[in-house]
């Protein structure tokens, strides 16, 4: 602070002081709101919750100075990643459960404030089969290597996420000998272990048949598993052109087969 002191328009004095303002460290930036919201597009809509391996999180940060001060910087972690800037949006999240979002703000003064703020994200797994088995019955329902019926043991697994996730277990077979697969059934539960009796295909024993369930869930994600029946139940088959035979089974190609 200076006093000059004049006579008329003459300085005849001046007197000096100097004083230090100190801020005090209570006056600090604030956060103002830290908005979170989806940022993955298509499915993920459907679910109505951050998904594992799925979501991505948008986040918007208000903040404001203190008496004067702008703010300068905005830092977040999430995940151990960081993000700069009062907007951005995350990379595919890997976790699950409570994952927290750490915003860091600072001040043209060099004052920072810390604000965290808890997301729930559900569990994800792909879809998943755990058993795939097709065996011959006969019409009276007992096992039986020349039967004409098929008996599937299937059990598979789509997570549920709160009910709002979708499955769908689609099995077809064809003759081992041909390409084109054709639709037996298809099941539409989360989760299922059971036993499948399909009563209106029959599987002549002249001929080995390829089974496959193809399961995949809202995402598209996909699981995939084969297997097969055997050709009815004989010591030796030739081919009818004579140019295959088999042993154990019925020949369905050239040559020799087991």
């Amino acid at each position: 602070l200076r006093c000059t002191t004049k006579n008329g328009t003459t300085v005849i004095g001046t007197k000096t002081a100097l004083l230090t303002i100190k801020v005090p460290a209570a006056l600090t930036p604030t956060v103002g709101s830290v908005t979170l919201t989806e940022a993955a597009t298509g499915t993920i809509d459907t679910i109505g919750s951050y998904v594992q391996s799925k979501s991505k999180i948008k986040a918007e940060i208000t903040a404001v100075g203190s008496y004067g001060s702008t703010i300068k910087s905005y830092s977040s972690t999430f995940e151990g990643k960081t993000y700069n800037g009062a907007s951005f949006t995350t990379d595919t999240v890997t976790g699950s459960g409570t994952i927290r979002l750490r915003v860091n703000i600072t001040d043209s003064r060099g004052r920072t404030s810390t604000q965290a703020k808890d997301i729930t994200v559900l569990a994800y797994n792909t879809p998943q089969i755990s058993t795939f088995h097709v065996a011959r019955y006969n019409e009276k329902g007992a096992a039986d290597p020349d039967g004409e019926y098929a008996w599937l043991q299937l059990a598979y697994s789509v997570t549920s996420l709160n009910g709002k996730n979708t499955a769908s277990a689609v099995i077809q077979y064809k003759k081992t000998v041909d390409t084109n697969w054709t639709t037996l059934q298809t099941e539409t539960a989360l989760s299922l272990n059971t036993t499948l009796k399909p009563t209106g295909t029959t599987f002549s024993t002249d001929y080995q048949w390829d089974f496959k369930v193809t399961l995949k869930d809202a995402f598209k994600a996909e699981a995939a598993y084969s297997t097969y029946i055997p050709s009815g139940d004989v010591i030796l088959d030739i081919r009818a052109d004579g140019k295959g035979i088999a042993f154990f089974k019925t020949s369905t190609k050239e040559g020799v087969d087991i």
